[in-house]
C-alpha cells in the first residue's frame, strides 16, 4: 500500500469514527440527523468524498456529509435513493442495488458508474450495517469520486499497451527473420504470438544450396527491452559469423556445429559479463539427403513426427545454454527425414501456457496434438497449435508463443529399406544382431570395406546389448530394427521399452582404473557419425545411428 493509499485509509477512519461519535449522541434516530456543528462541518467538507447514513429498506437518507453535494450536485435535504438511482448508469443499476440489499448483513464495496451534465464519474462505494438486535436498520456509506484515478488507470493501459504495440514492433524488426524462398522438398511456417511484455525470443533462416535450409530458434533469459536487445544481439552473433564463415567454405556443407561454435566466440564472453545467457537449437533440413541436423544448446525440443512409426520423438541435445560457459565443444545430431514427417520448433510459452488451475500444457500433450494433425500443412498444423494453446491458456500467456513448422513433401531416395520386429528380451539378442549383419553384408560390401563393416555391426551389437540391459525386466514388450540405406548415409534404428538411458554422452574410459561399464556407449560413439536417442509417448525410445558413406569416420 502507498503513503497516500494508507493517508487516505487513515481519513476516512477518523470521518467514520467522528460520525459513530455523534451517532451516539443523537437522540433522533429515524430523522435526519442534524449535525451543525461548524467544526464537523469543515472538516467532512475538506474529504473530497461523503459519508451517508440510508435506512436498510433504502426508503430515506438519514444523513448526508457535506461533500454529498459536490458528488451528486443535489442538496442533501431533498436527496433520496430515488433520485440518485436517476444518475446511475443503466449497466450499474442492478450491481448497486443487489449490493444495497447484501449491505443490510455484511459490509460491502463496489465502484459505479453515475451521469451528471452528460458526463460520467466513477464513485467508489464502502458499506457496512448498523444492527440493532438481529436486524439493520441503517447502513453507512462511505463514498468518493475516482474518476481521476479511473482516467489514470485508463491512461497508464494506453500506455502499456503502446509498450507492448513498440515491443512487438522491436521483435519483428530486429528478432523474427523469415525464409528467403520456397523449397519443393519441404513446406515451412513460423509464428510469434506475444505475450503482455516483451520477451526475448529469435528466430532466424539462412538459404542455402539446393534444398538445404539452417534455421534457429533461441530465447534469451528474462523479459523486456534487455531480453530483446539481447536477442538481437544473439542473431546478430550467427549472421556474423555465417558471414565469416562463408569467405573460406561453403556454408551448407560445413557441420552446423562449427557455426554455432563461431557465433559463441562472438558472444559467449559478453554474455558471462552480462550475467545473461540464452537457449538455442541450430536445426538444418537437407531435403535432398533426407536428413535433419541440429545442435541443441539446452532449449526446449524439437518435435519430430515420424510418419513411418506413426509416432512424435523429442530432440534432444546435450549442450549448455550460450552464455553458461567460456567455450563450448558442440555436439551435433542427425537423424533420417521422409516424406510426410514432420519437425516443430518451439519457446517454452506453448508448453508453460496454463490454464485456470494452474496446470500447464506441457509437452506430452503438444506431442499428441501434433501427432493428431500431421495430415495438415505447416502453415495449418501452426495455426491449430496457436488457436488450441491460446484457448487453454484463455489468452493470459505469462510469455511469447514462438513456432516453426516443417512438414516434409518429397521421398527420400533410398537403396534399401527394411524394418522387423522382435521380442524385447534377451533371447532376442543375437536375432536382432543378426538381422543388422544381414543388411550390412547385402548393402554395405560395396560402399565400405571389410573392417567398416565389421565395426558397424560392432557398434550395432553394443547397441542391442544395452537394449536388453536396461529393459524392464517384469514388463514384456516388443521391440523394433530398421536399417535405411541412401547413396550417402545408413541408418541403424532400435525402437524398443526401457529405462531412460543417456546414450548422447559418452567419455572415453578409463582403463587404468579397470573401469568396468562405459565401453559399449564409447565404441558406438567412435564408429558411428551420429547417435541420437528420442523419448516418444508412453515409453517408447528410439535410438538412431548413422553412419556416412562418402565422409564417415571409415575414412
Amino acid at each position: 500500500m502507498t503513503s497516500q493509499a494508507i493517508i487516505a485509509f487513515a481519513i476516512s477512519c477518523a470521518a467514520l469514527a467522528l460520525l459513530f461519535a455523534v451517532l451516539l449522541r443523537s437522540r433522533c434516530r429515524d430523522a435526519a440527523l442534524a449535525l451543525d456543528n461548524p467544526e464537523f462541518q469543515d472538516f467532512a467538507g475538506s474529504l473530497g468524498m461523503t459519508i451517508m447514513v440510508i435506512k436498510a429498506d433504502m426508503s430515506a437518507i438519514l444523513y448526508a456529509s457535506p461533500g454529498f453535494r459536490a458528488l451528486f450536485g443535489m442538496d442533501p435535504a431533498e436527496a433520496s435513493y430515488a433520485r440518485i438511482r436517476t444518475l446511475v448508469h443503466e449497466d450499474d443499476l442492478e450491481a448497486l442495488d443487489a449490493a444495497l440489499l447484501a449491505g443490510r448483513r455484511a459490509p460491502f464495496e463496489l465502484e459505479f458508474r453515475i451521469v451528471r451534465d452528460g458526463e460520467g464519474n466513477w464513485i467508489h462505494m464502502r458499506g457496512f450495517p448498523i444492527a440493532r438486535r438481529k436486524a439493520a436498520r441503517r447502513i453507512v456509506l462511505w463514498m468518493e469520486d475516482r474518476s481521476r484515478r479511473k482516467s489514470d488507470e485508463l491512461k497508464l493501459a494506453q500506455a502499456r499497451d503502446y509498450e507492448v504495440a513498440i515491443g512487438a514492433r522491436i521483435q519483428q524488426a530486429l528478432l523474427l527473420g523469415q525464409a528467403e524462398r520456397d523449397y519443393a522438398s519441404f513446406d515451412l511456417a513460423s509464428m510469434t504470438l506475444p505475450s503482455q511484455k516483451i520477451d526475448g525470443d529469435f528466430i532466424d533462416f539462412f538459404d542455402g544450396a539446393d534444398e538445404t535450409l539452417d534455421l534457429m530458434l533461441g530465447d534469451v533469459m528474462g523479459k523486456g527491452i534487455p531480453a530483446a536487445l539481447t536477442g538481437a544481439a544473439a542473431r546478430n552473433a550467427f549472421v556474423r559469423a555465417r558471414m565469416s564463415l562463408a569467405d573460406t567454405a561453403d556454408l551448407s556443407a560445413m557441420p552446423i556445429k562449427d557455426i554455432v561454435g563461431a557465433a559463441e566466440q562472438r558472444i559467449a564472453g559478453k554474455l558471462i559479463e552480462l550475467k545473461t545467457f540464452f537457449t538455442l537449437v541450430y536445426g538444418r533440413v537437407d531435403g535432398n539427403a533426407g536428413l535433419f541436423r541440429y545442435v541443441d544448446c539446452g532449449h526446449t525440443s524439437v518435435i519430430h513426427y515420424e510418419k513411418r512409426s506413426g509416432r512424435c520423438w523429442r530432440l534432444k541435445g546435450a549442450n549448455a545454454p550460450i552464455g553458461f560457459l567460456p567455450k563450448q565443444d558442440f555436439q551435433e545430431y542427425a537423424v533420417p527425414i521422409a516424406k510426410d514427417d514432420l519437425l516443430f520448433f518451439y519457446s517454452d510459452g506453448i508448453t508453460e501456457a496454463t490454464d485456470s488451475e494452474g496446470e500447464q500444457f506441457g509437452e506430452d500433450r503438444l506431442m499428441k496434438l501434433i501427432r493428431s494433425s500431421a495430415g495438415l500443412s505447416a502453415a495449418k498444423l501452426l495455426e491449430k497449435i496457436k488457436l488450441i494453446s491460446f484457448a487453454y491458456a484463455a489468452g493470459d500467456f505469462k510469455d511469447d508463443i514462438t513456432g516453426i513448422s516443417v512438414k516434409i513433401n518429397a521421398e527420400t531416395k533410398t537403396a534399401s529399406s527394411v524394418s522387423r520386429n522382435f521380442p524385447q528380451s534377451l533371447a532376442s539378442l543375437h536375432a536382432i544382431r543378426d538381422f543388422f549383419g544381414q543388411c550390412i553384408a547385402k548393402h554395405l560390401s560395396g560402399p565400405c570395406s571389410e573392417d567398416t563393416r565389421e565395426a558397424l555391426l560392432l557398434a550395432a551389437g553394443e547397441a542391442i546389448s544395452n537394449v536388453v540391459k536396461h529393459n524392464a525386466p517384469d514388463q514384456k514388450h516388443r521391440c523394433a530394427a530398421s536399417f535405411i540405406l541412401t547413396d550417402a548415409w545408413a541408418a541403424f534404428t532400435l525402437y524398443y521399452h526401457g529405462q531412460d538411458y543417456d546414450w548422447q554422452e559418452w567419455t572415453l574410459p578409463n582403463v587404468k582404473l579397470f573401469q568396468t561399464g562405459g565401453y559399449g556407449l564409447y565404441i558406438i560413439g567412435e564408429i558411428m557419425d551420429s547417435v541420437t536417442v528420442s523419448r516418444g509417448e508412453d515409453g517408447l525410445i528410439r535410438l538412431s545411428m548413422l553412419f556416412h558413406l562418402k565422409a564417415g569416420k571409415q575414412q
